[in-house]
């Protein structure tokens, strides 16, 4: 007889979900594939559905295109100052749209990827 237990986990970060799963045989966690791709031990592998990896080419809703993705949105209240407009103004500059390549998340415009713009426009339909 084949026993399988199920375990819930209530990790607090991305880190400690990674570490988790890494520790428990056959685990499976949702994270961002940036972020499997640079964790510390390199154990962890992206899963491929139908056969298709989520790297970006691959994404889409279309049939045959890797169908488990999302677009990140952030939402202000009111026209953002100080801080949050700081932040917002490095996240669309040249340094900001390299750092979230270098981290593995593809922006919306990113010139290497002009489709991204099209998918961050279908995510909210």
């Amino acid at each position: 007889m084949n026993t399988r237990a199920v375990i819930l986990g209530d990790a607090q970060s991305t880190a400690e979900l990674l570490t988790d799963v890494e520790a428990i045989p056959g685990a499976i966690g949702y994270a961002q594939t940036g972020d499997v791709a640079t964790a510390p031990s390199g154990t962890l592998q992206s899963v491929a559905l139908n056969g298709l990896s989520a790297s970006f080419g691959n994404i889409g809703r279309r049939k045959n295109n890797y169908q488990y993705w999302t677009t990140e949105y952030i939402y202000t209240n009111g026209r953002p100052a100080g801080l949050a407009a700081a932040f917002l103004a490095y996240l669309s500059d040249a340094v900001g749209l390299n750092d979230l390549a270098d981290a593995g998340y593809t922006p919306c415009h990113d010139s290497d990827h002009p489709s991204a713009a099209r998918l961050c426009a279908q995510a909210g339909s």
